[in-house]
């Protein structure tokens, strides 16, 4: 089974697409489209679409979105906005799609990239798709 990791932030949208099969990783990272699907503009129409063009193209049979809750699982302003955009996304694209919390990945992705001794530039930009990463493992391990 194909699955397609997302890690959505203000600025970019970090992802990661995973096999169970072959217990294989990628990343890839959408920029733009999710800065303005925060603002509840048309983009996210923009960010389905790009996100349609993937599912189709690497035959992705799920998404797995993380959620950022807090630690007490009540959910935060982000968690909420990201509901709304799990639920858009569920109207465009025919394939199930699934929360899970992501509690500290962005923290734990930017430690280890600079445990890979990034510069803070280069942890910036991968920071997204490597908790993108995370949150799909992590989904993977607690659903055999």
């Amino acid at each position: 089974m194909s699955f397609l990791g997302l890690d959505v932030g203000k600025k970019r949208i970090g992802m990661a697409i995973g096999s169970v099969i072959a217990e294989e990783f990628s990343t890839l990272t959408i920029k733009d489209p999710a800065k303005s699907f925060l603002d509840g503009k048309i983009g996210t129409n923009q960010a389905a679409q790009r996100l349609r063009e993937i599912v189709e193209s690497n035959r992705i049979e799920k998404i797995i979105i993380g959620n950022p809750i807090n630690q007490d699982d009540s959910d935060t302003q982000m968690s909420r906005d990201i509901q709304l955009f799990s639920q858009k996304l569920m109207s465009s694209l025919d394939i199930p799609i699934e929360m899970t919390n992501e509690s500290l990945t962005s923290y734990a992705a930017e430690e280890m990239l600079k445990e890979e001794g990034l510069s803070i530039k280069e942890t910036k930009l991968r920071v997204d798709q490597t908790a993108a990463k995370l949150i799909l493992q992590q989904y993977i391990e607690d659903h055999p």
